[in-house]
């Protein structure tokens, strides 16, 4: 349908052609054209626009029909960099092409609208509707509501129309939130767990291939001493008896020189764990918190070392933490439900108030 329409608001124009104008229909529009995440900007409708009249005019200005030369791909980020007055020397040949499609201004006399040109629109545009000025300068501040959602204590918090948001608004937005940052959390926690786990196996395992290690050692000290002994006649001296005592005492000392060492290893990395992730979570790896031991015996030809069992050496029930994670994940997602309560109002920006613009 023809028009004689020759201004930049895609709402004339479309008012112009018989088309509907609302929001949801300018949408519907570009995404037909092949414009991402339309969300009603000054660019989008410029670019939008322009793409209506080419094809009004009989102009198909689809993807198949792009040169060569152009990068399609790159096109649309190209025209939204122009438009914003960010362009970059790479854009040249897509903008030469935007340009003789109508999807942007031609450069002369007329120009691209300037940031600070759109900026006074806006603010013009402000200053003419009321319903705007009360979308984004109405209701408590963001700090507010984040700080009643902390609290608790939404007494004197008000949307963009001066009114108190309803439990189940401020529930939605706490769910909302919480879905929206969950994903990120939870991976976040099952790298760590995962990390924290392999370091705490890794140090368990290297303390048992030490305890096999010090058992041969000693069976076979234990074995070179007797056969010495033996071979001096004084297997039943009293020189014999302390001098196994002595190799008893040294194996016992190195081990446990070795076992508070790993302890201390292991201490750490659950402490760390637990200090992200607090108590409970700290629990749940008990498995990898208890290390078993020697016991050298030199009074025996044979098999003189035995097990001592298993014992813990580290309990998380001696540190108090809440968890520095969860409270991040708790900060982050108050944040943004409070996000949530405070975009209600400028929902109106993106919607018919856009019209306005």
């Amino acid at each position: 349908m023809g028009t004689n329409y020759t201004g930049g608001s895609i709402v004339d124009y479309l008012n112009s052609v018989g088309q509907g104008s609302s929001y949801a229909e300018r949408a519907r529009m570009a995404a037909q054209y092949g414009i991402q995440n339309y969300q009603g900007s000054s660019s989008q409708n410029a670019q939008l626009l322009g793409l209506l009249r080419n094809s009004n005019s009989g102009a198909q200005p689809t993807q198949n029909n792009i040169p060569e030369d152009v990068d399609s791909f790159g096109l649309q980020a190209a025209i939204q960099r122009e438009t914003e007055g960010n362009s970059d020397p790479s854009d040249a040949r897509n903008l030469e092409y935007a340009r003789s499609r109508g999807w942007i201004l031609a450069q002369g006399t007329q120009g691209l609208q300037s940031q600070a040109a759109m900026e006074k629109t806006y603010d013009d545009a402000k200053a003419a509707n009321l319903e705007i000025q009360k979308a984004t300068e109405g209701g408590s501040s963001m700090e507010e509501i984040i700080h009643a959602l902390e609290t608790g204590n939404f007494s004197g918090i008000l949307d963009f129309n001066g009114q108190p948001f309803s439990a189940a608004e401020q529930e939605k937005a706490r769910v909302d939130a919480e879905k929206a940052n969950s994903l990120y959390y939870e991976q976040l926690q099952s790298k760590e767990t995962a990390d924290a786990e392999k370091n705490l196996a890794q140090s368990q395992a290297d303390y048992q291939d030490y305890l096999i290690n010090s058992g041969q050692a000693f069976e076979a000290d234990k074995s070179k001493s007797d056969q010495q002994s033996a071979n001096q006649g004084v297997l039943f001296s009293g020189s014999r008896v302390q001098k196994e005592k002595n190799l008893q005492r040294a194996y016992e000392q190195d081990e446990a020189y070795t076992r508070d060492k790993m302890s201390r290893n292991i201490g750490t990395t659950a402490q760390d764990y637990q200090y992200k992730y607090g108590n409970d979570n700290a629990s749940g790896l008990s498995q990898y918190y208890k290390l078993g031991g020697n016991t050298y015996n030199p009074n025996t030809a044979r098999n003189g070392v035995g097990s001592s069992g298993l014992s813990s050496i580290y309990n998380p029930s001696d540190y108090s933490y809440d968890g520095t994670r969860n409270t991040e994940r708790s900060a982050n997602t108050q944040t943004r439900a409070a996000g949530y309560l405070w975009n209600k109002g400028n929902k109106l920006l993106s919607t018919s108030y856009n019209n306005q613009l």
